[in-house]
């Protein structure tokens, strides 16, 4: 059913609501399929393919759309992207708190379903429910978290991002992706020596992000490339950057005839 779906989402001779009407159906099978057998979703990476077909996608192609500056239609554009992106997070919201009330996990960060006033409704349907491992239920909700930090991210929301990675990374603390996450929004901050603290913590876990190394890389490159001046009383940020400067020289190996110097002038500097 999934495979069909997703199918009629990329049919270009498929009209906006058909396709709209496609997507619908395809987070609520994701969503059965994730909340009944939680351990064969995982295995099958539902919970991935929810994010990418369901959602990232989507929110790709309008962002892409809103920034065209020659899109005559960009203001509506940019009113959908608004909504879609309200829709999603209400969307994770909702079956955060359906994981928690269905395998029992307490979130230090989640409101209780009765204190919002919304009546507890057990599943009512026929279907049983197989146990998970602990460990998949709070995998599952931290990607819920994590996605839910992205679309604050998205609308603009930086703090209400940054609680939920630190959310996320707090529940599985081995797990990356937080962390990288983290980077991300410090990055986009101007707040180096952040960004470049999360890219290595993302990869110092027991379970790496896979990108955080690249985007460790493309960071301290970025770092090497910017142009040294010749300074005798040095600011905070002067120190910061020769202090990424120099493990950019280590980490990457680049030029390493320079770090003698520089660490000479970042220890004269330590104070």
């Amino acid at each position: 059913q999934a495979e069909a779906l997703k199918a009629d989402m990329t049919d270009s001779k498929l009209g906006a609501t058909e396709v709209w009407t496609s997507r619908q159906a395809l987070q609520d099978l994701y969503q059965k399929m994730l909340v009944t057998d939680l351990e064969y979703a995982l295995d099958k990476k539902v919970e991935q393919d929810l994010w990418n077909h369901a959602f990232k996608n989507q929110i790709t192609t309008l962002q892409s759309q809103a920034k065209n500056r020659a899109n005559p239609n960009r203001s509506e554009v940019q009113a959908n992207l608004s909504l879609f992106l309200e829709a999603a997070s209400g969307f994770y919201t909702q079956l955060l708190q359906e994981l928690c009330t269905v395998f029992n996990v307490d979130l230090p960060c989640r409101v209780k379903s009765s204190q919002l006033g919304i009546i507890s409704n057990k599943q009512s349907s026929g279907s049983a429910i197989v146990t998970p491992q602990p460990s998949s239920c709070s995998y599952i909700c931290q990607h819920c978290l994590v996605h839910l930090g992205d679309i604050a991210r998205y609308r603009n929301q930086t703090s209400q991002a940054e609680s939920y990675y630190r959310h996320a990374a707090q529940l599985v603390p081995s797990n990356g992706q937080p962390y990288n996450q983290l980077a991300i929004l410090a990055s986009s901050k101007g707040d180096h020596l952040t960004t470049i603290f999360y890219y290595c913590r993302s990869i110092a876990v027991k379970f790496p992000f896979p990108a955080a190394s690249t985007n460790l890389q493309k960071a301290l490159s970025k770092a090497l490339e910017s142009r040294d001046e010749v300074k005798t009383k040095w600011s905070v940020s002067d120190f910061i950057k020769a202090f990424i400067k120099f493990h950019g020289h280590v980490y990457l190996s680049k030029s390493l005839d320079k770090l003698d110097a520089l660490r000479e002038k970042l220890e004269e500097q330590f104070q």
